[in-house]
């Protein structure tokens, strides 16, 4: 293989301590569950301070009040815009707590395209999440 180069780099790690201990995966596991955003998906905590990124699954580690609170991103990444694609089963909690309007019956199998009361309210809520979620993406934590 001629033309290979390798290059070094030199990588930055940051470690979070909460009153002088290390975050480890244990104490991040203790950490109190909260949900992140409105109705409107606005972010209603104080500082972000990044994701942890366990297996298959993201959480997002922020601060309300004063408190820890840790989040469940997996949802929001699968959430999608697109109303044709979006079944009910992945996206019914998104639409509880967004009080999005949508009826199902037993014929439309699961999708959200006939069901759903306000598509454009749907996509902007959805695509605001997209673009928090975006914002996310050098701000890993390694436990």
């Amino acid at each position: 293989m001629s033309g290979l180069d390798l290059t070094q780099f030199n990588v930055s790690i940051t470690q979070v301590s909460i009153a002088n201990k290390k975050l480890t995966k244990s104490i991040f596991n203790q950490i109190e569950y909260g949900n992140c955003f409105d109705e409107k998906m606005n972010f209603i905590g104080d500082p972000v301070y990044g994701y942890v990124k366990d297996k298959d699954y993201r959480y997002l580690l922020w601060t309300i009040g004063g408190k820890l609170r840790r989040t469940g991103l997996t949802k929001y990444y699968d959430l999608k815009t697109n109303v044709e694609n979006a079944s009910l089963e992945n996206t019914e909690w998104f639409l509880r707590n967004t009080k999005l309007e949508y009826e199902m019956y037993d014929d439309y199998r699961d999708s959200l395209s006939e069901g759903l009361k306000d598509h454009k309210r749907y996509i902007k809520l959805v695509t605001k999440t997209k673009d928090f979620l975006k914002g996310l993406v050098y701000k890993q934590i390694y436990l």
